[in-house]
């Protein structure tokens, strides 16, 4: 996505019900075509957004889901509102939750700040859904993450960087990314290549990362 585009994290909630996967997702779609027609017009006409599906892992919610998403094509988002509009779609009774029930974050989306919070919910993974057996559900409930509205993400065109270093330079460079990425390859093979993605300057940072790798 491109790094500087401005978006809207929210979180959406439940309080009192117990739904089973498809009924969720069912809700969250729901839900998504109530924000597009409550916010899209004359002004804004290309919403999107990346959520992600997890449980949570303590406390009295315990193996409740929840979402995460980052909206983008809007600037702003109202939390009652869209917790009034969440409320609707889903069985929840509780005034708790008709008023509570999104949080809602604006953030600046300074170089990629936005997709690493995303990023960083993305790559979590479970075991299995909290406290369920074997042919719950909530055992396979299916994909954990998706787009909506999805041509009309800010998607950012990749940039390919040369950086020229010298084959001492790349062979320890290439060799301490895998050792601190934990990647599991025979002891003494150091592979050819390697492709990094990185937010800003790929150049300067790669420059960055040799000057920190340790003399050996």
């Amino acid at each position: 996505m491109r790094r500087g585009e401005p978006g809207v994290f929210t979180t959406l909630t439940l309080h009192e019900t117990d739904p089973d996967p498809s009924t969720f997702k069912g809700w969250q779609e729901s839900f998504w075509k109530r924000v597009r027609r409550e916010y899209e017009g004359e002004h804004v006409s290309n919403l999107s957004c990346v959520w992600v599906l997890e449980p949570h892992t303590e406390g009295e919610n315990r193996g409740k889901p929840h979402v995460h998403m980052i909206v983008w094509g809007v600037p702003y988002m109202d939390a009652q509102k869209l917790s009034r509009l969440w409320h609707e779609v889903t069985d929840e009774t509780s005034d708790e939750h008709r008023k509570a029930g999104v949080d809602v974050e604006s953030a600046v989306n300074q170089d990629g700040k936005l997709q690493s919070y995303l990023a960083k919910y993305m790559s979590k993974t479970f075991d299995g859904w909290p406290d369920v057996e074997p042919g719950d559900p909530w055992a396979t409930p299916g994909r954990f993450w998706g787009f909506m509205g999805r041509d009309h993400l800010p998607v950012a065109e990749w940039e390919d960087t040369v950086v020229q270093l010298n084959q001492k330079q790349a062979m320890h460079l290439i060799d301490w990314l895998l050792d601190d990425w934990e990647v599991d390859i025979p002891a003494g093979v150091v592979p050819p290549t390697l492709i990094i993605n990185c937010r800003g300057d790929p150049g300067e940072r790669l420059l960055g990362l040799i000057d920190q790798i340790p003399e050996r």
